[in-house]
């Protein structure tokens, strides 16, 4: 098969443009050849366009395959909701962005890892003497591929009448609800049925109670110590702190007994090497380490957590996300559905010894 370059002809479905990809869906499910053709036209263009996207090492471009059109097919999403996406909705996922995801692999139900839980064992040798020796012991750190998934139905003039211009309200709206349902899997999620184990539920962590750390520095004794854990455990220090924003603020609007803040109002410039995850760049630092504001953490009206994790231990998978426009099921009030489920797989336990926590804070009064 040749080559196919496109050079000076604009994408189908760019912004601004004036084709809708969610109603060519619909169109060609009527058996409208134009908008199929479309359609056809958009996937060569996709598997044109992304045979230069960078992905990391040892990992082989892939384009996801679909099913044909009419029968409420699927198609890659176009290139510039993509961009959109990451521009607007990604706020709701600092773990996630920081774990550095790997594309899911094709055909899989699930994800394992070889874990080493007691390794070999090196020492000094006298002349002579006998060689240390230790068997080592293996475990598995596995996740199930799990499903993410939402829909919204909007109706048929809206979709007939609107410019191209709706797809992007349309693909914001449900990748940023995606963003917020993975990011509280990552944070909290059991790790059983179709959840995903998330860093709450990880066991042989180091967990520091933190019901009494109602001032500064009994506060700061808690993190030091769910810090301290995770160098002691790991061998390694934690790379990031994760807590509620309204943690973050209380402790930032706290004072000594002389009523010098704990915090330099400002908290800033956040130094050179902090990268942005979430849309957004971590405040601190806290003890040495950035602090990234994760709404996924929970803050109820009794207790929250902070967690201080290393990312880069941590695995995640993401497939590309699958739209899906269907009008039959609501042909009856002229309504469409559209719906996007991506395929998820996390391990945040290959070394547990990589998160510590600080449970039961107190609800900050006000806050």
């Amino acid at each position: 098969m040749s080559n196919v370059v496109i050079r000076s002809e604009p994408l189908t479905y760019r912004e601004g443009g004036a084709y809708s990809f969610f109603s060519d869906m619909i169109e060609a499910q009527g058996g409208d050849a134009a908008a199929l053709r479309r359609l056809q036209r958009h996937r060569t263009e996709m598997e044109v366009e992304r045979r230069d996207v960078a992905l990391p090492d040892g990992v082989e471009a892939r384009v996801n395959p679909n099913s044909t059109a009419g029968t409420g097919g699927e198609f890659d999403v176009p290139l510039w909701l993509m961009d959109r996406f990451a521009d607007s909705v990604s706020a709701h996922r600092p773990l996630g962005d920081l774990c550095n995801p790997l594309p899911l692999p094709d055909g899989v139900q699930s994800i394992h890892i070889p874990r080493i839980t007691t390794g070999a064992i090196l020492a000094p040798q006298s002349d002579g003497g006998a060689v240390a020796s230790q068997d080592i012991v293996t475990t598995d750190a596995s996740s199930n591929v799990v499903t993410i998934a939402g829909m919204m139905d909007v109706s048929q003039q809206l979709m007939d009448r609107s410019p191209a211009g709706f797809d992007a309200y349309a693909y914001v709206e449900l990748m940023g609800d995606y963003a917020t349902a993975l990011e509280t899997q990552l944070i909290s999620g059991t790790g059983t049925g179709n959840q995903l184990r998330g860093v709450l539920n990880v066991s042989g962590t180091t967990s520091i109670d933190g019901s009494s750390a109602s001032t500064a520095i009994l506060f700061f004794a808690a993190v030091g110590k769910a810090a301290a854990g995770v160098g002691n455990a790991r061998f390694l220090p934690p790379q990031v702190w994760l807590m509620a924003p309204r943690r973050w603020f209380w402790l930032s609007s706290l004072s000594d007994s002389q009523s010098r803040p704990v915090f330099v109002p400002t908290n800033g410039p956040v130094p050179a090497g902090y990268r942005s995850a979430g849309d957004a760049d971590p405040v601190g630092p806290l003890l040495g380490l950035p602090v990234y504001l994760d709404g996924a953490i929970p803050a109820g009206s009794t207790a929250d957590t902070v967690v201080c994790v290393r990312p880069s231990d941590m695995l995640l998978f993401e497939s590309t996300p699958r739209f899906m426009v269907t009008p039959q099921p609501l042909s009856g009030t002229l309504q469409a559905r559209l719906s996007i489920h991506k395929y998820v797989a996390f391990v945040p336990h290959r070394y547990p010894s990589a998160i510590g926590k600080v449970t039961a804070l107190a609800a900050p009064s006000g806050f």
